[in-house]
């Protein structure tokens, strides 16, 4: 089942959507496991839903609850990194009886999802990054983080650094990763993402790496889901 619903964010000072995807035989008092899953740029708390399906494909795993909030553009920093760990995450605690708690992000969202495992490395069993936004060390000239506010306008490279996983590697062994990226992305290319993968694996984390022939879209962000939860 899946429907949309509110909570209020004293971090956001706003009611705030979020879309919620349980299985049509959940039992109260059942544990489940929970991924919380960040949109990337331009997206909402529906995209996954409408572009992938996400609810089609979660008809195999009756044993998880899938919850997507509204990121809007923010990078999931500052006052939204407050509202997931301080207003979604007790709210989730309270309505469900959780195994694991799984974050997971698409492009944006994968950023996103990967400095909060790096900042509260305790809450999360695993991060899920799909075509995550990892540039190293910089985003290039033309991407479209350096014309949004999240970084600050004009962008701010300091603040980009800080929240990047650059400044944060002595929490990298406290959790572990599945990342899953098209060969042929044009928006973040591979060679990004195998600075952070070739770290891993240099410094013995535990990370599951999956290329697709394929570039930054739906196509990538479908097998990315279908192999993340076939893994957890």
């Amino acid at each position: 089942m899946v429907k949309s619903d509110f909570i209020y964010s004293k971090n956001l000072g706003m009611d705030w959507i979020y879309t919620l995807c349980i299985p049509d035989d959940y039992l109260n008092g059942k544990e489940y496991d929970l991924l919380i899953i960040l949109h990337g740029t331009n997206g909402n708390n529906r995209t996954l839903v409408d572009r992938v399906p996400l609810g089609d494909i979660l008809e195999e795993y009756k044993d998880k609850i899938v919850v997507l909030p509204n990121g809007f553009n923010s990078y999931y920093i500052d006052n939204m990194e407050n509202a997931i760990i301080e207003d979604l995450i007790p709210f989730l605690e309270g309505e469900f009886n959780i195994k694991n708690m799984i974050i997971g992000g698409v492009s944006m969202g994968g950023f996103g999802a990967l400095n909060l495992t790096l900042k509260y490395p305790k809450l999360f069993k695993k991060a899920v990054l799909i075509s995550p936004a990892i540039w190293n060390p910089l985003p290039p000239m033309d991407s479209s983080v350096r014309d949004m506010y999240a970084f600050g306008k004009p962008f701010n490279e300091d603040k980009w650094i800080e929240n990047s996983w650059i400044s944060k590697t002595e929490n990298l062994s406290k959790n572990s990763y599945i990342l899953i990226h098209g060969n042929q992305d044009e928006i973040v290319e591979r060679h990004n993402v195998d600075k952070f993968v070739n770290y891993c694996l240099d410094n013995g984390i535990e990370i599951e790496y999956y290329n697709i022939d394929e570039n930054h879209n739906s196509e990538v962000v479908k097998k990315g889901l279908e192999i993340a939860l076939e893994r957890l």
